[in-house]
């Protein structure tokens, strides 16, 4: 995988990649129901601030692992390689810390075009065939990319807006959809934080979240990946959605960025779904982002008209 060494960030307006940014590797394990565990490594650097934007972020996944072993089934495998052409990727990220915007589509287009050939030669049969099909549609589309990554649990939690509108405050209320069902949209929780009690002496500090589901869908419109609350539009009788969440973030306080964020998430129901999650800098692997990607120069390229 490569990174061009520029690119634009909006009309007349063009970005160098600081090769010598720090680059973090965020150790991830996520745990549905207590029997299916997924961990993979992320390594995130933050490439500059802009006024009206916000924050550039490089965000690259590494190998998934299921159970502790690489994807064994021949659906895992597909989705597992398919996956991979969508890092690295750049991000736009509001000042509140909130998703923003895909900066490096192109790249991901180039990559799933060169990938094609041999994930084709590998993965036989119909169903390999629509797979490849269906993800070609949404690659090309840019809002289904940026929806896909939305649903995935380390954007929506690195990602969930938690800064305020001040320099170095936090939000103390959040509102955040989790993605508590696959391929679903995500379930509405409103939490409350408190922030603990600070040691100056300390390197970082804690703000925790408590909160609810905060739903109009019912639970059969959840389980059934409707958006949109059916049941009460219908006006049939139907249990309300209900759950609880925790969600925990350690903040560096020299430059406020996250350390570890961790959290336990229930959607009740029959049975109960509960997933874990948790994300954790390992400093131990901190290196300049030439170390971590490798850069392609850009040669006798436009890039704005005028």
């Amino acid at each position: 995988m490569k990174l061009q060494t520029q690119y634009n960030i909006g009309a007349h307006r063009q970005l160098i990649i600081p090769r010598e940014a720090l680059c973090r590797t965020y150790g991830t394990i996520i745990t549905y129901d207590e029997n299916l565990k997924i961990h993979y490594e992320m390594d995130i650097a933050r490439l500059g601030e802009f006024e009206q934007e916000g924050y550039l972020y490089f965000v690259n996944r590494k190998q998934v692992y299921i159970n502790n072993s690489a994807p064994r089934l021949l659906a895992d495998q597909l989705a597992d390689a398919m996956g991979r052409t969508l890092y690295p990727v750049l991000l736009m990220v509001n000042h509140e810390g909130g998703f923003g915007k895909i900066i490096n589509h192109p790249d991901i287009l180039e990559r799933w075009r060169a990938s094609k050939p041999a994930i084709l030669q590998y993965f036989k049969g119909a169903a390999a065939e629509q797979a490849m099909q269906e993800m070609e549609i949404r690659l090309h589309d840019i809002d289904r990319v940026e929806a896909a990554l939305k649903e995935d649990w380390f954007f929506t939690v690195f990602f969930a807006a938690i800064y305020g509108e001040r320099a170095f405050s936090y939000k103390l209320e959040l509102d955040l959809p989790l993605p508590m069902i696959a391929y679903g949209p995500g379930v509405k929780y409103r939490f409350t934080g408190s922030l603990e009690q600070q040691d100056t002496a300390k390197k970082t500090f804690t703000i925790h979240y408590k909160g609810n589901i905060n739903e109009e869908r019912s639970l059969k419109d959840i389980l059934e990946k409707r958006p949109l609350p059916m049941e009460k539009a219908m006006d049939y009788p139907a249990a309300e959605a209900s759950g609880s969440a925790t969600l925990n973030y350690q903040v560096y306080r020299k430059d406020y960025s996250i350390r570890s964020a961790w959290g336990t998430m229930v959607l009740q129901g029959n049975p109960d779904r509960k997933v874990k999650f948790e994300t954790y800098h390992q400093d131990t692997s901190d290196r300049q982002l030439d170390a971590a990607i490798r850069f392609e120069e850009m040669v006798k390229k436009k890039f704005w008209a005028g």
